[in-house]
């Protein structure tokens, strides 16, 4: 079971790793779906890490088409950060038809030879599966963060996801929504690798402590 967390502070990042966790996914403004976290709270976080952390490179939340500035501040942000101790990042875009931007990922593999994760971006391209085919010319892209589309919630979506990890000889992460009972569903269905956020947390609220409880229940489910 491999199970990655959302972590928006250096204390989410020691406790997901006590209850288990196998790696944290560094964000900010989870209101906004989940931004790039500050260099501070970059530099907090790796420092108490005793797992793989993975940064978030997004910086606004209005789409997943992103113009040259947009490509050049991802560059940038990444060249600043690269000589930490990071596993790598989490990266993701598409082009204003619904595909998968190949030019955005070029260009972070210019300044970055760090493992990605491409994000929930591919949830809203125009064919899921045929986007993971895309993602297999890239093999520093080693994950691929999906929720199997955004027409239907995640535990509706479970054909999808196990279709696209058929395709995939990239982990394929579970995430988006994820309840309890889809964790035990997606678990079942054969999908060992799962990423959380509020489930993870005190009363199921993105807001509140991670759960070293819950955590650990779920790994035992």
């Amino acid at each position: 079971m491999f199970l990655e967390v959302i972590g928006l502070e250096a204390r989410d990042v020691e406790l997901a790793a006590q209850a288990g966790a196998s790696r944290i996914e560094l964000v900010s403004a989870m209101d906004r779906d989940g931004l790039s976290p500050d260099i501070l709270t970059i530099r907090e976080c790796l420092a108490v890490a005793t797992i793989p952390v993975r940064i978030m490179v997004r910086f606004h939340n209005d789409g997943f088409v992103y113009d040259s500035r947009e490509i050049g501040l991802m560059q940038r942000f990444i060249e600043s950060v690269e000589t930490m101790n990071i596993d790598g990042y989490v990266i993701g875009g598409l082009t204003a038809d619904g595909f998968v931007d190949e030019e955005l990922i070029e260009s972070i593999l210019k300044v970055t030879a760090k493992p990605l994760t491409f994000h929930r971006a591919i949830d809203y391209s125009k064919n899921q599966v045929e986007a993971v085919r895309v993602l297999e010319a890239y093999p520093q892209i080693d994950c691929i963060l999906t929720s199997g589309g955004i027409s239907k919630p995640i535990g509706e979506n479970i054909a999808t996801l196990l279709a696209m990890q058929e395709q995939s000889s990239k982990r394929l992460l579970a995430g988006g929504g994820v309840s309890r009972e889809v964790f035990a569903n997606l678990k079942k269905s054969g999908i060992t690798s799962i990423h959380i956020g509020s489930l993870a947390r005190i009363h199921g609220k993105i807001d509140e402590d991670i759960s070293i409880t819950a955590i650990e229940e779920l790994l035992s489910v």
